[in-house]
């Protein structure tokens, strides 16, 4: 309103100097010319309302203009924000798609190292009861033969007694001996056996 109004001061003094004019020239005019002026300045002020309705439209249609210009350069900005979101996002889904095969590759070969350790460690396994079984073998062997030796020294002490007899009867006299020599002989044969027990 306040624009109307300083539209409306300015049309007045322009119209006060305009009639003023008028006046001048027309002095010399009749009276009959009066409802003439009249109308005149009615459809003055007619034209000043709608010059100023005009203006006011005017000063809309610039101020719409500017906020369409703004909302223009806001619709702008968000395409491009938009547009840095939209490559970003790309971004991540091809990185997400490099990580996620990268995570396969490996996932694959952890399990194909997995699957080599699981199989050394049953080759080792089966080495191991293998060894194990050869040793208990290598024992029993190894105890067949202590049992074996024991047997042959037993053996060769038997031969030895039995030796030491033949040489006890060997080394008699032809002719009847004293009981005494013979119970010598007898001693004599039981230490050699006791000795030959010591040395086994």
């Amino acid at each position: 309103m306040s624009c109307i109004c300083e539209y409306f001061i300015h049309s007045k003094d322009a119209d006060q100097d305009t009639n003023n004019s008028k006046s001048s020239i027309n002095k010399s005019s009749n009276n009959k010319q009066a409802p003439s002026v009249v109308s005149q300045s009615s459809s003055v002020t007619d034209i000043a309302t709608a010059q100023a309705e005009i203006w006011l439209l005017k000063k809309s249609i610039s101020e719409n203009r500017i906020s369409i210009e703004n909302l223009e350069n806001l619709v702008k900005t968000m395409m491009e924000r938009q547009n840095i979101m939209l490559s970003e996002m790309y971004r991540l889904k091809r990185i997400n798609f490099e990580l996620r095969e990268e995570c396969r590759i490996q996932r694959d070969y952890h399990s194909m190292e997995r699957n080599a350790m699981l199989r050394e460690l049953h080759d080792v396994r089966e080495l191991l009861s293998n060894r194990s079984k050869i040793l208990e073998e290598t024992v029993l062997k190894n105890a067949e033969l202590l049992n074996s030796v024991q047997d042959a020294n037993e053996k060769i002490y038997l031969m030895g007694i039995k030796y030491l007899k033949i040489k006890n009867c060997n080394l008699k006299p032809i002719c009847n001996g004293s009981f005494y020599e013979s119970s010598e002989d007898d001693d004599e044969s039981e230490e050699v056996t006791s000795a030959s027990e010591e040395s086994d």
